[in-house]
Order: C-alpha cells, then structure tokens, then sequence
C-alpha cells in the first residue's frame, strides 16, 4: 500500500505541474532573422524530465538529514504561443506567452554574421510570471548559431546563461525542510540559469517546424536558516516549435515597386545637353 499512498500523494504536484505547463525553453529559435516587415507567428508544444541533486542538510541534530534525488517528468497542457517580427536587416523583436503558467517574455534577436549558409545570433530574453505561486522572474542571452544545409532544411545550436528570481508565496524560509511540499523542492530558488540546445528545421516559404532537444541547469538551497545547502535542477526538454511567416509577399512587392521606380527614373532623368563647338565657316576652294 506504500506505493499507491505515494501516487495519491504526488497527485495535486502532478497536476498542478501540468496545468502550469513545461518550463520555458531556453533556446527554440533559429539564427535566421526575418526580413523588415515579416512576422512570424507559431507555437510550442514541450515534454521536460525535471532532476533534482541529493543534498544533506541540517535539522538540528548531528546528523542532519539527506533529501534523496528524484526525477519527475511534465508535459504542456497547453501551447505556448510566441510572434516575431522585422524590425530592420538582421534585427527582429517578439514576445511568448505560456498561458497556463501566466508567463510573459519579450525577445529580441541580432544576426551578427551571415556567410556561405552560416547564421550567427545573439538573442536577449526578459521573462516574467507576475501571478500565483510560482512567480517569477528571468533574465537570459543565448547564442545561437544555424547552418542551412539546403533550401528547405537546417541545424542549429546555441548556449544561454542568465539568472532568475523566484517567489513562492507558499514558502517561508522559517519552515523545517520536512514541511516544504514538492512544488518548493522543483522550483528551487533565486540562482543562475545556463544550458545549451541543439536541433534541426525543416521550412518552406510560409511555415517551419523545428524539434529542439534543450538542457537547462540550475539551483536552490534548502535547511533551517543559516544552515541552508544548495542542490542542482537540471531540465532536460523537447520543444516541437512551429508556426507562419507572413508578410513575404507585401516585401517582394515592395521591393519590386522599388526596383522599378529606380529603373524609370533613370530612363527619365534628363541628360545634360553640351553645346555643340562652333563651327568655322567653309572658304570655298578655288
């Protein structure tokens, strides 16, 4: 009967992880950037496997305790929706939203490099979820780099690292370890934030999808106060990223428009008419 009590016990956790959704990934975007006027708008589908490191802290004995390691997995019960936009060459801006979790984040990306297929990117991220108890707030700046190996198909890679905030209204740091749910041991606290992603696209001229495989690591600590100890998160996640590009039409146009207001303004220029050289009169021969 241990182990059905257990199940029921991790019920409420359980569902309370699925409706918030998966952690935000941190890397799910190419190195390509949109051109001026084009937007992109898709979503993110996500399945993550949440580890937390063994710790052994202080409970006022000698001996202290150990909080072992575990694993739990989660999966979006809702999609992710996140928009893109051109601003100018190789800059765009955009924002995602995680609906059940109440969380926003504004984006930007600058392709700094772009040669024989290869694009490089720095990709700045502010995220925040305001509400509830699992408020919080992150900072993050991935790299990203993308090589196209055709018309149709690319790999990308890319690093973050940044910091977050976290907030539990549920949690106060008075409270012995063995009365902090396992909400409070998933999310850990304020800590740093690193990982890295890699995985491939296939587009075409209006629709992409791209599966991306991303780990993330970070932190929190846990014991009385002044003998707290730190342990590590580590999220391993799958994000089916995929979406429209819109706006191509109205470029090429724009660019066709513009292509044939120069042509006809330099058939219609007039031309600067030199005088002819005076002539000298003809002494007739006799």
């Amino acid at each position: 009967m241990e182990r059905p009590c257990r199940l029921l016990k991790a019920l409420p956790l359980l569902a309370l992880l699925i409706l918030t959704g998966c952690p935000a990934a941190g890397v799910y975007r190419s190195a390509r950037t949109l051109e001026p006027g084009e937007t992109d708008l898709g979503a993110n589908l996500s399945a993550s496997r949440v580890y937390r490191g063994e710790v052994h802290y202080g409970d006022g004995t000698e001996e202290g305790k150990t909080k072992d390691a575990s694993v739990h997995g989660i999966v979006s019960a809702f999609p992710e929706i996140h928009v893109h936009r051109g601003v100018i060459p190789n800059l765009e801006a955009g924002a995602r939203l995680a609906p059940a979790a109440g969380y926003l984040e504004l984006e930007g990306k600058y392709r700094f490099f772009q040669q024989d297929g290869w694009h490089v990117a720095v990709a700045p991220v502010a995220g925040m979820a305001p509400w509830g108890k699992l408020s919080q707030v992150r900072l993050l700046l991935p790299f990203l780099g993308t090589y196209d190996l055709n018309d149709h198909w690319g790999v990308t890679a890319g690093l973050h690292a940044g910091y977050r905030w976290v907030h539990l209204d549920a949690v106060s740091e008075f409270l012995q370890p063995q009365e902090i749910d396992e909400l409070r041991w998933s999310m850990g606290e304020d800590s740093p934030v690193w990982g890295g992603g890699i995985g491939f696209d296939w587009r075409t001229t209006d629709f992409y999808l791209r599966p991306m495989l991303t780990v993330e690591g970070t932190g929190g600590e846990i014991g009385p106060v002044g003998q707290k100890e730190g342990y590590g998160i580590t999220t391993v996640q799958l994000t089916f990223s995929g979406g429209w590009t819109f706006g191509k039409e109205i470029r090429r146009f724009k660019d066709a428009g513009e292509q044939l207001d120069t042509l006809i303004q330099g058939r219609t220029t007039p031309t600067e008419m030199t005088p002819n050289p005076p002539t000298e009169p003809e002494v007739p021969v006799q």
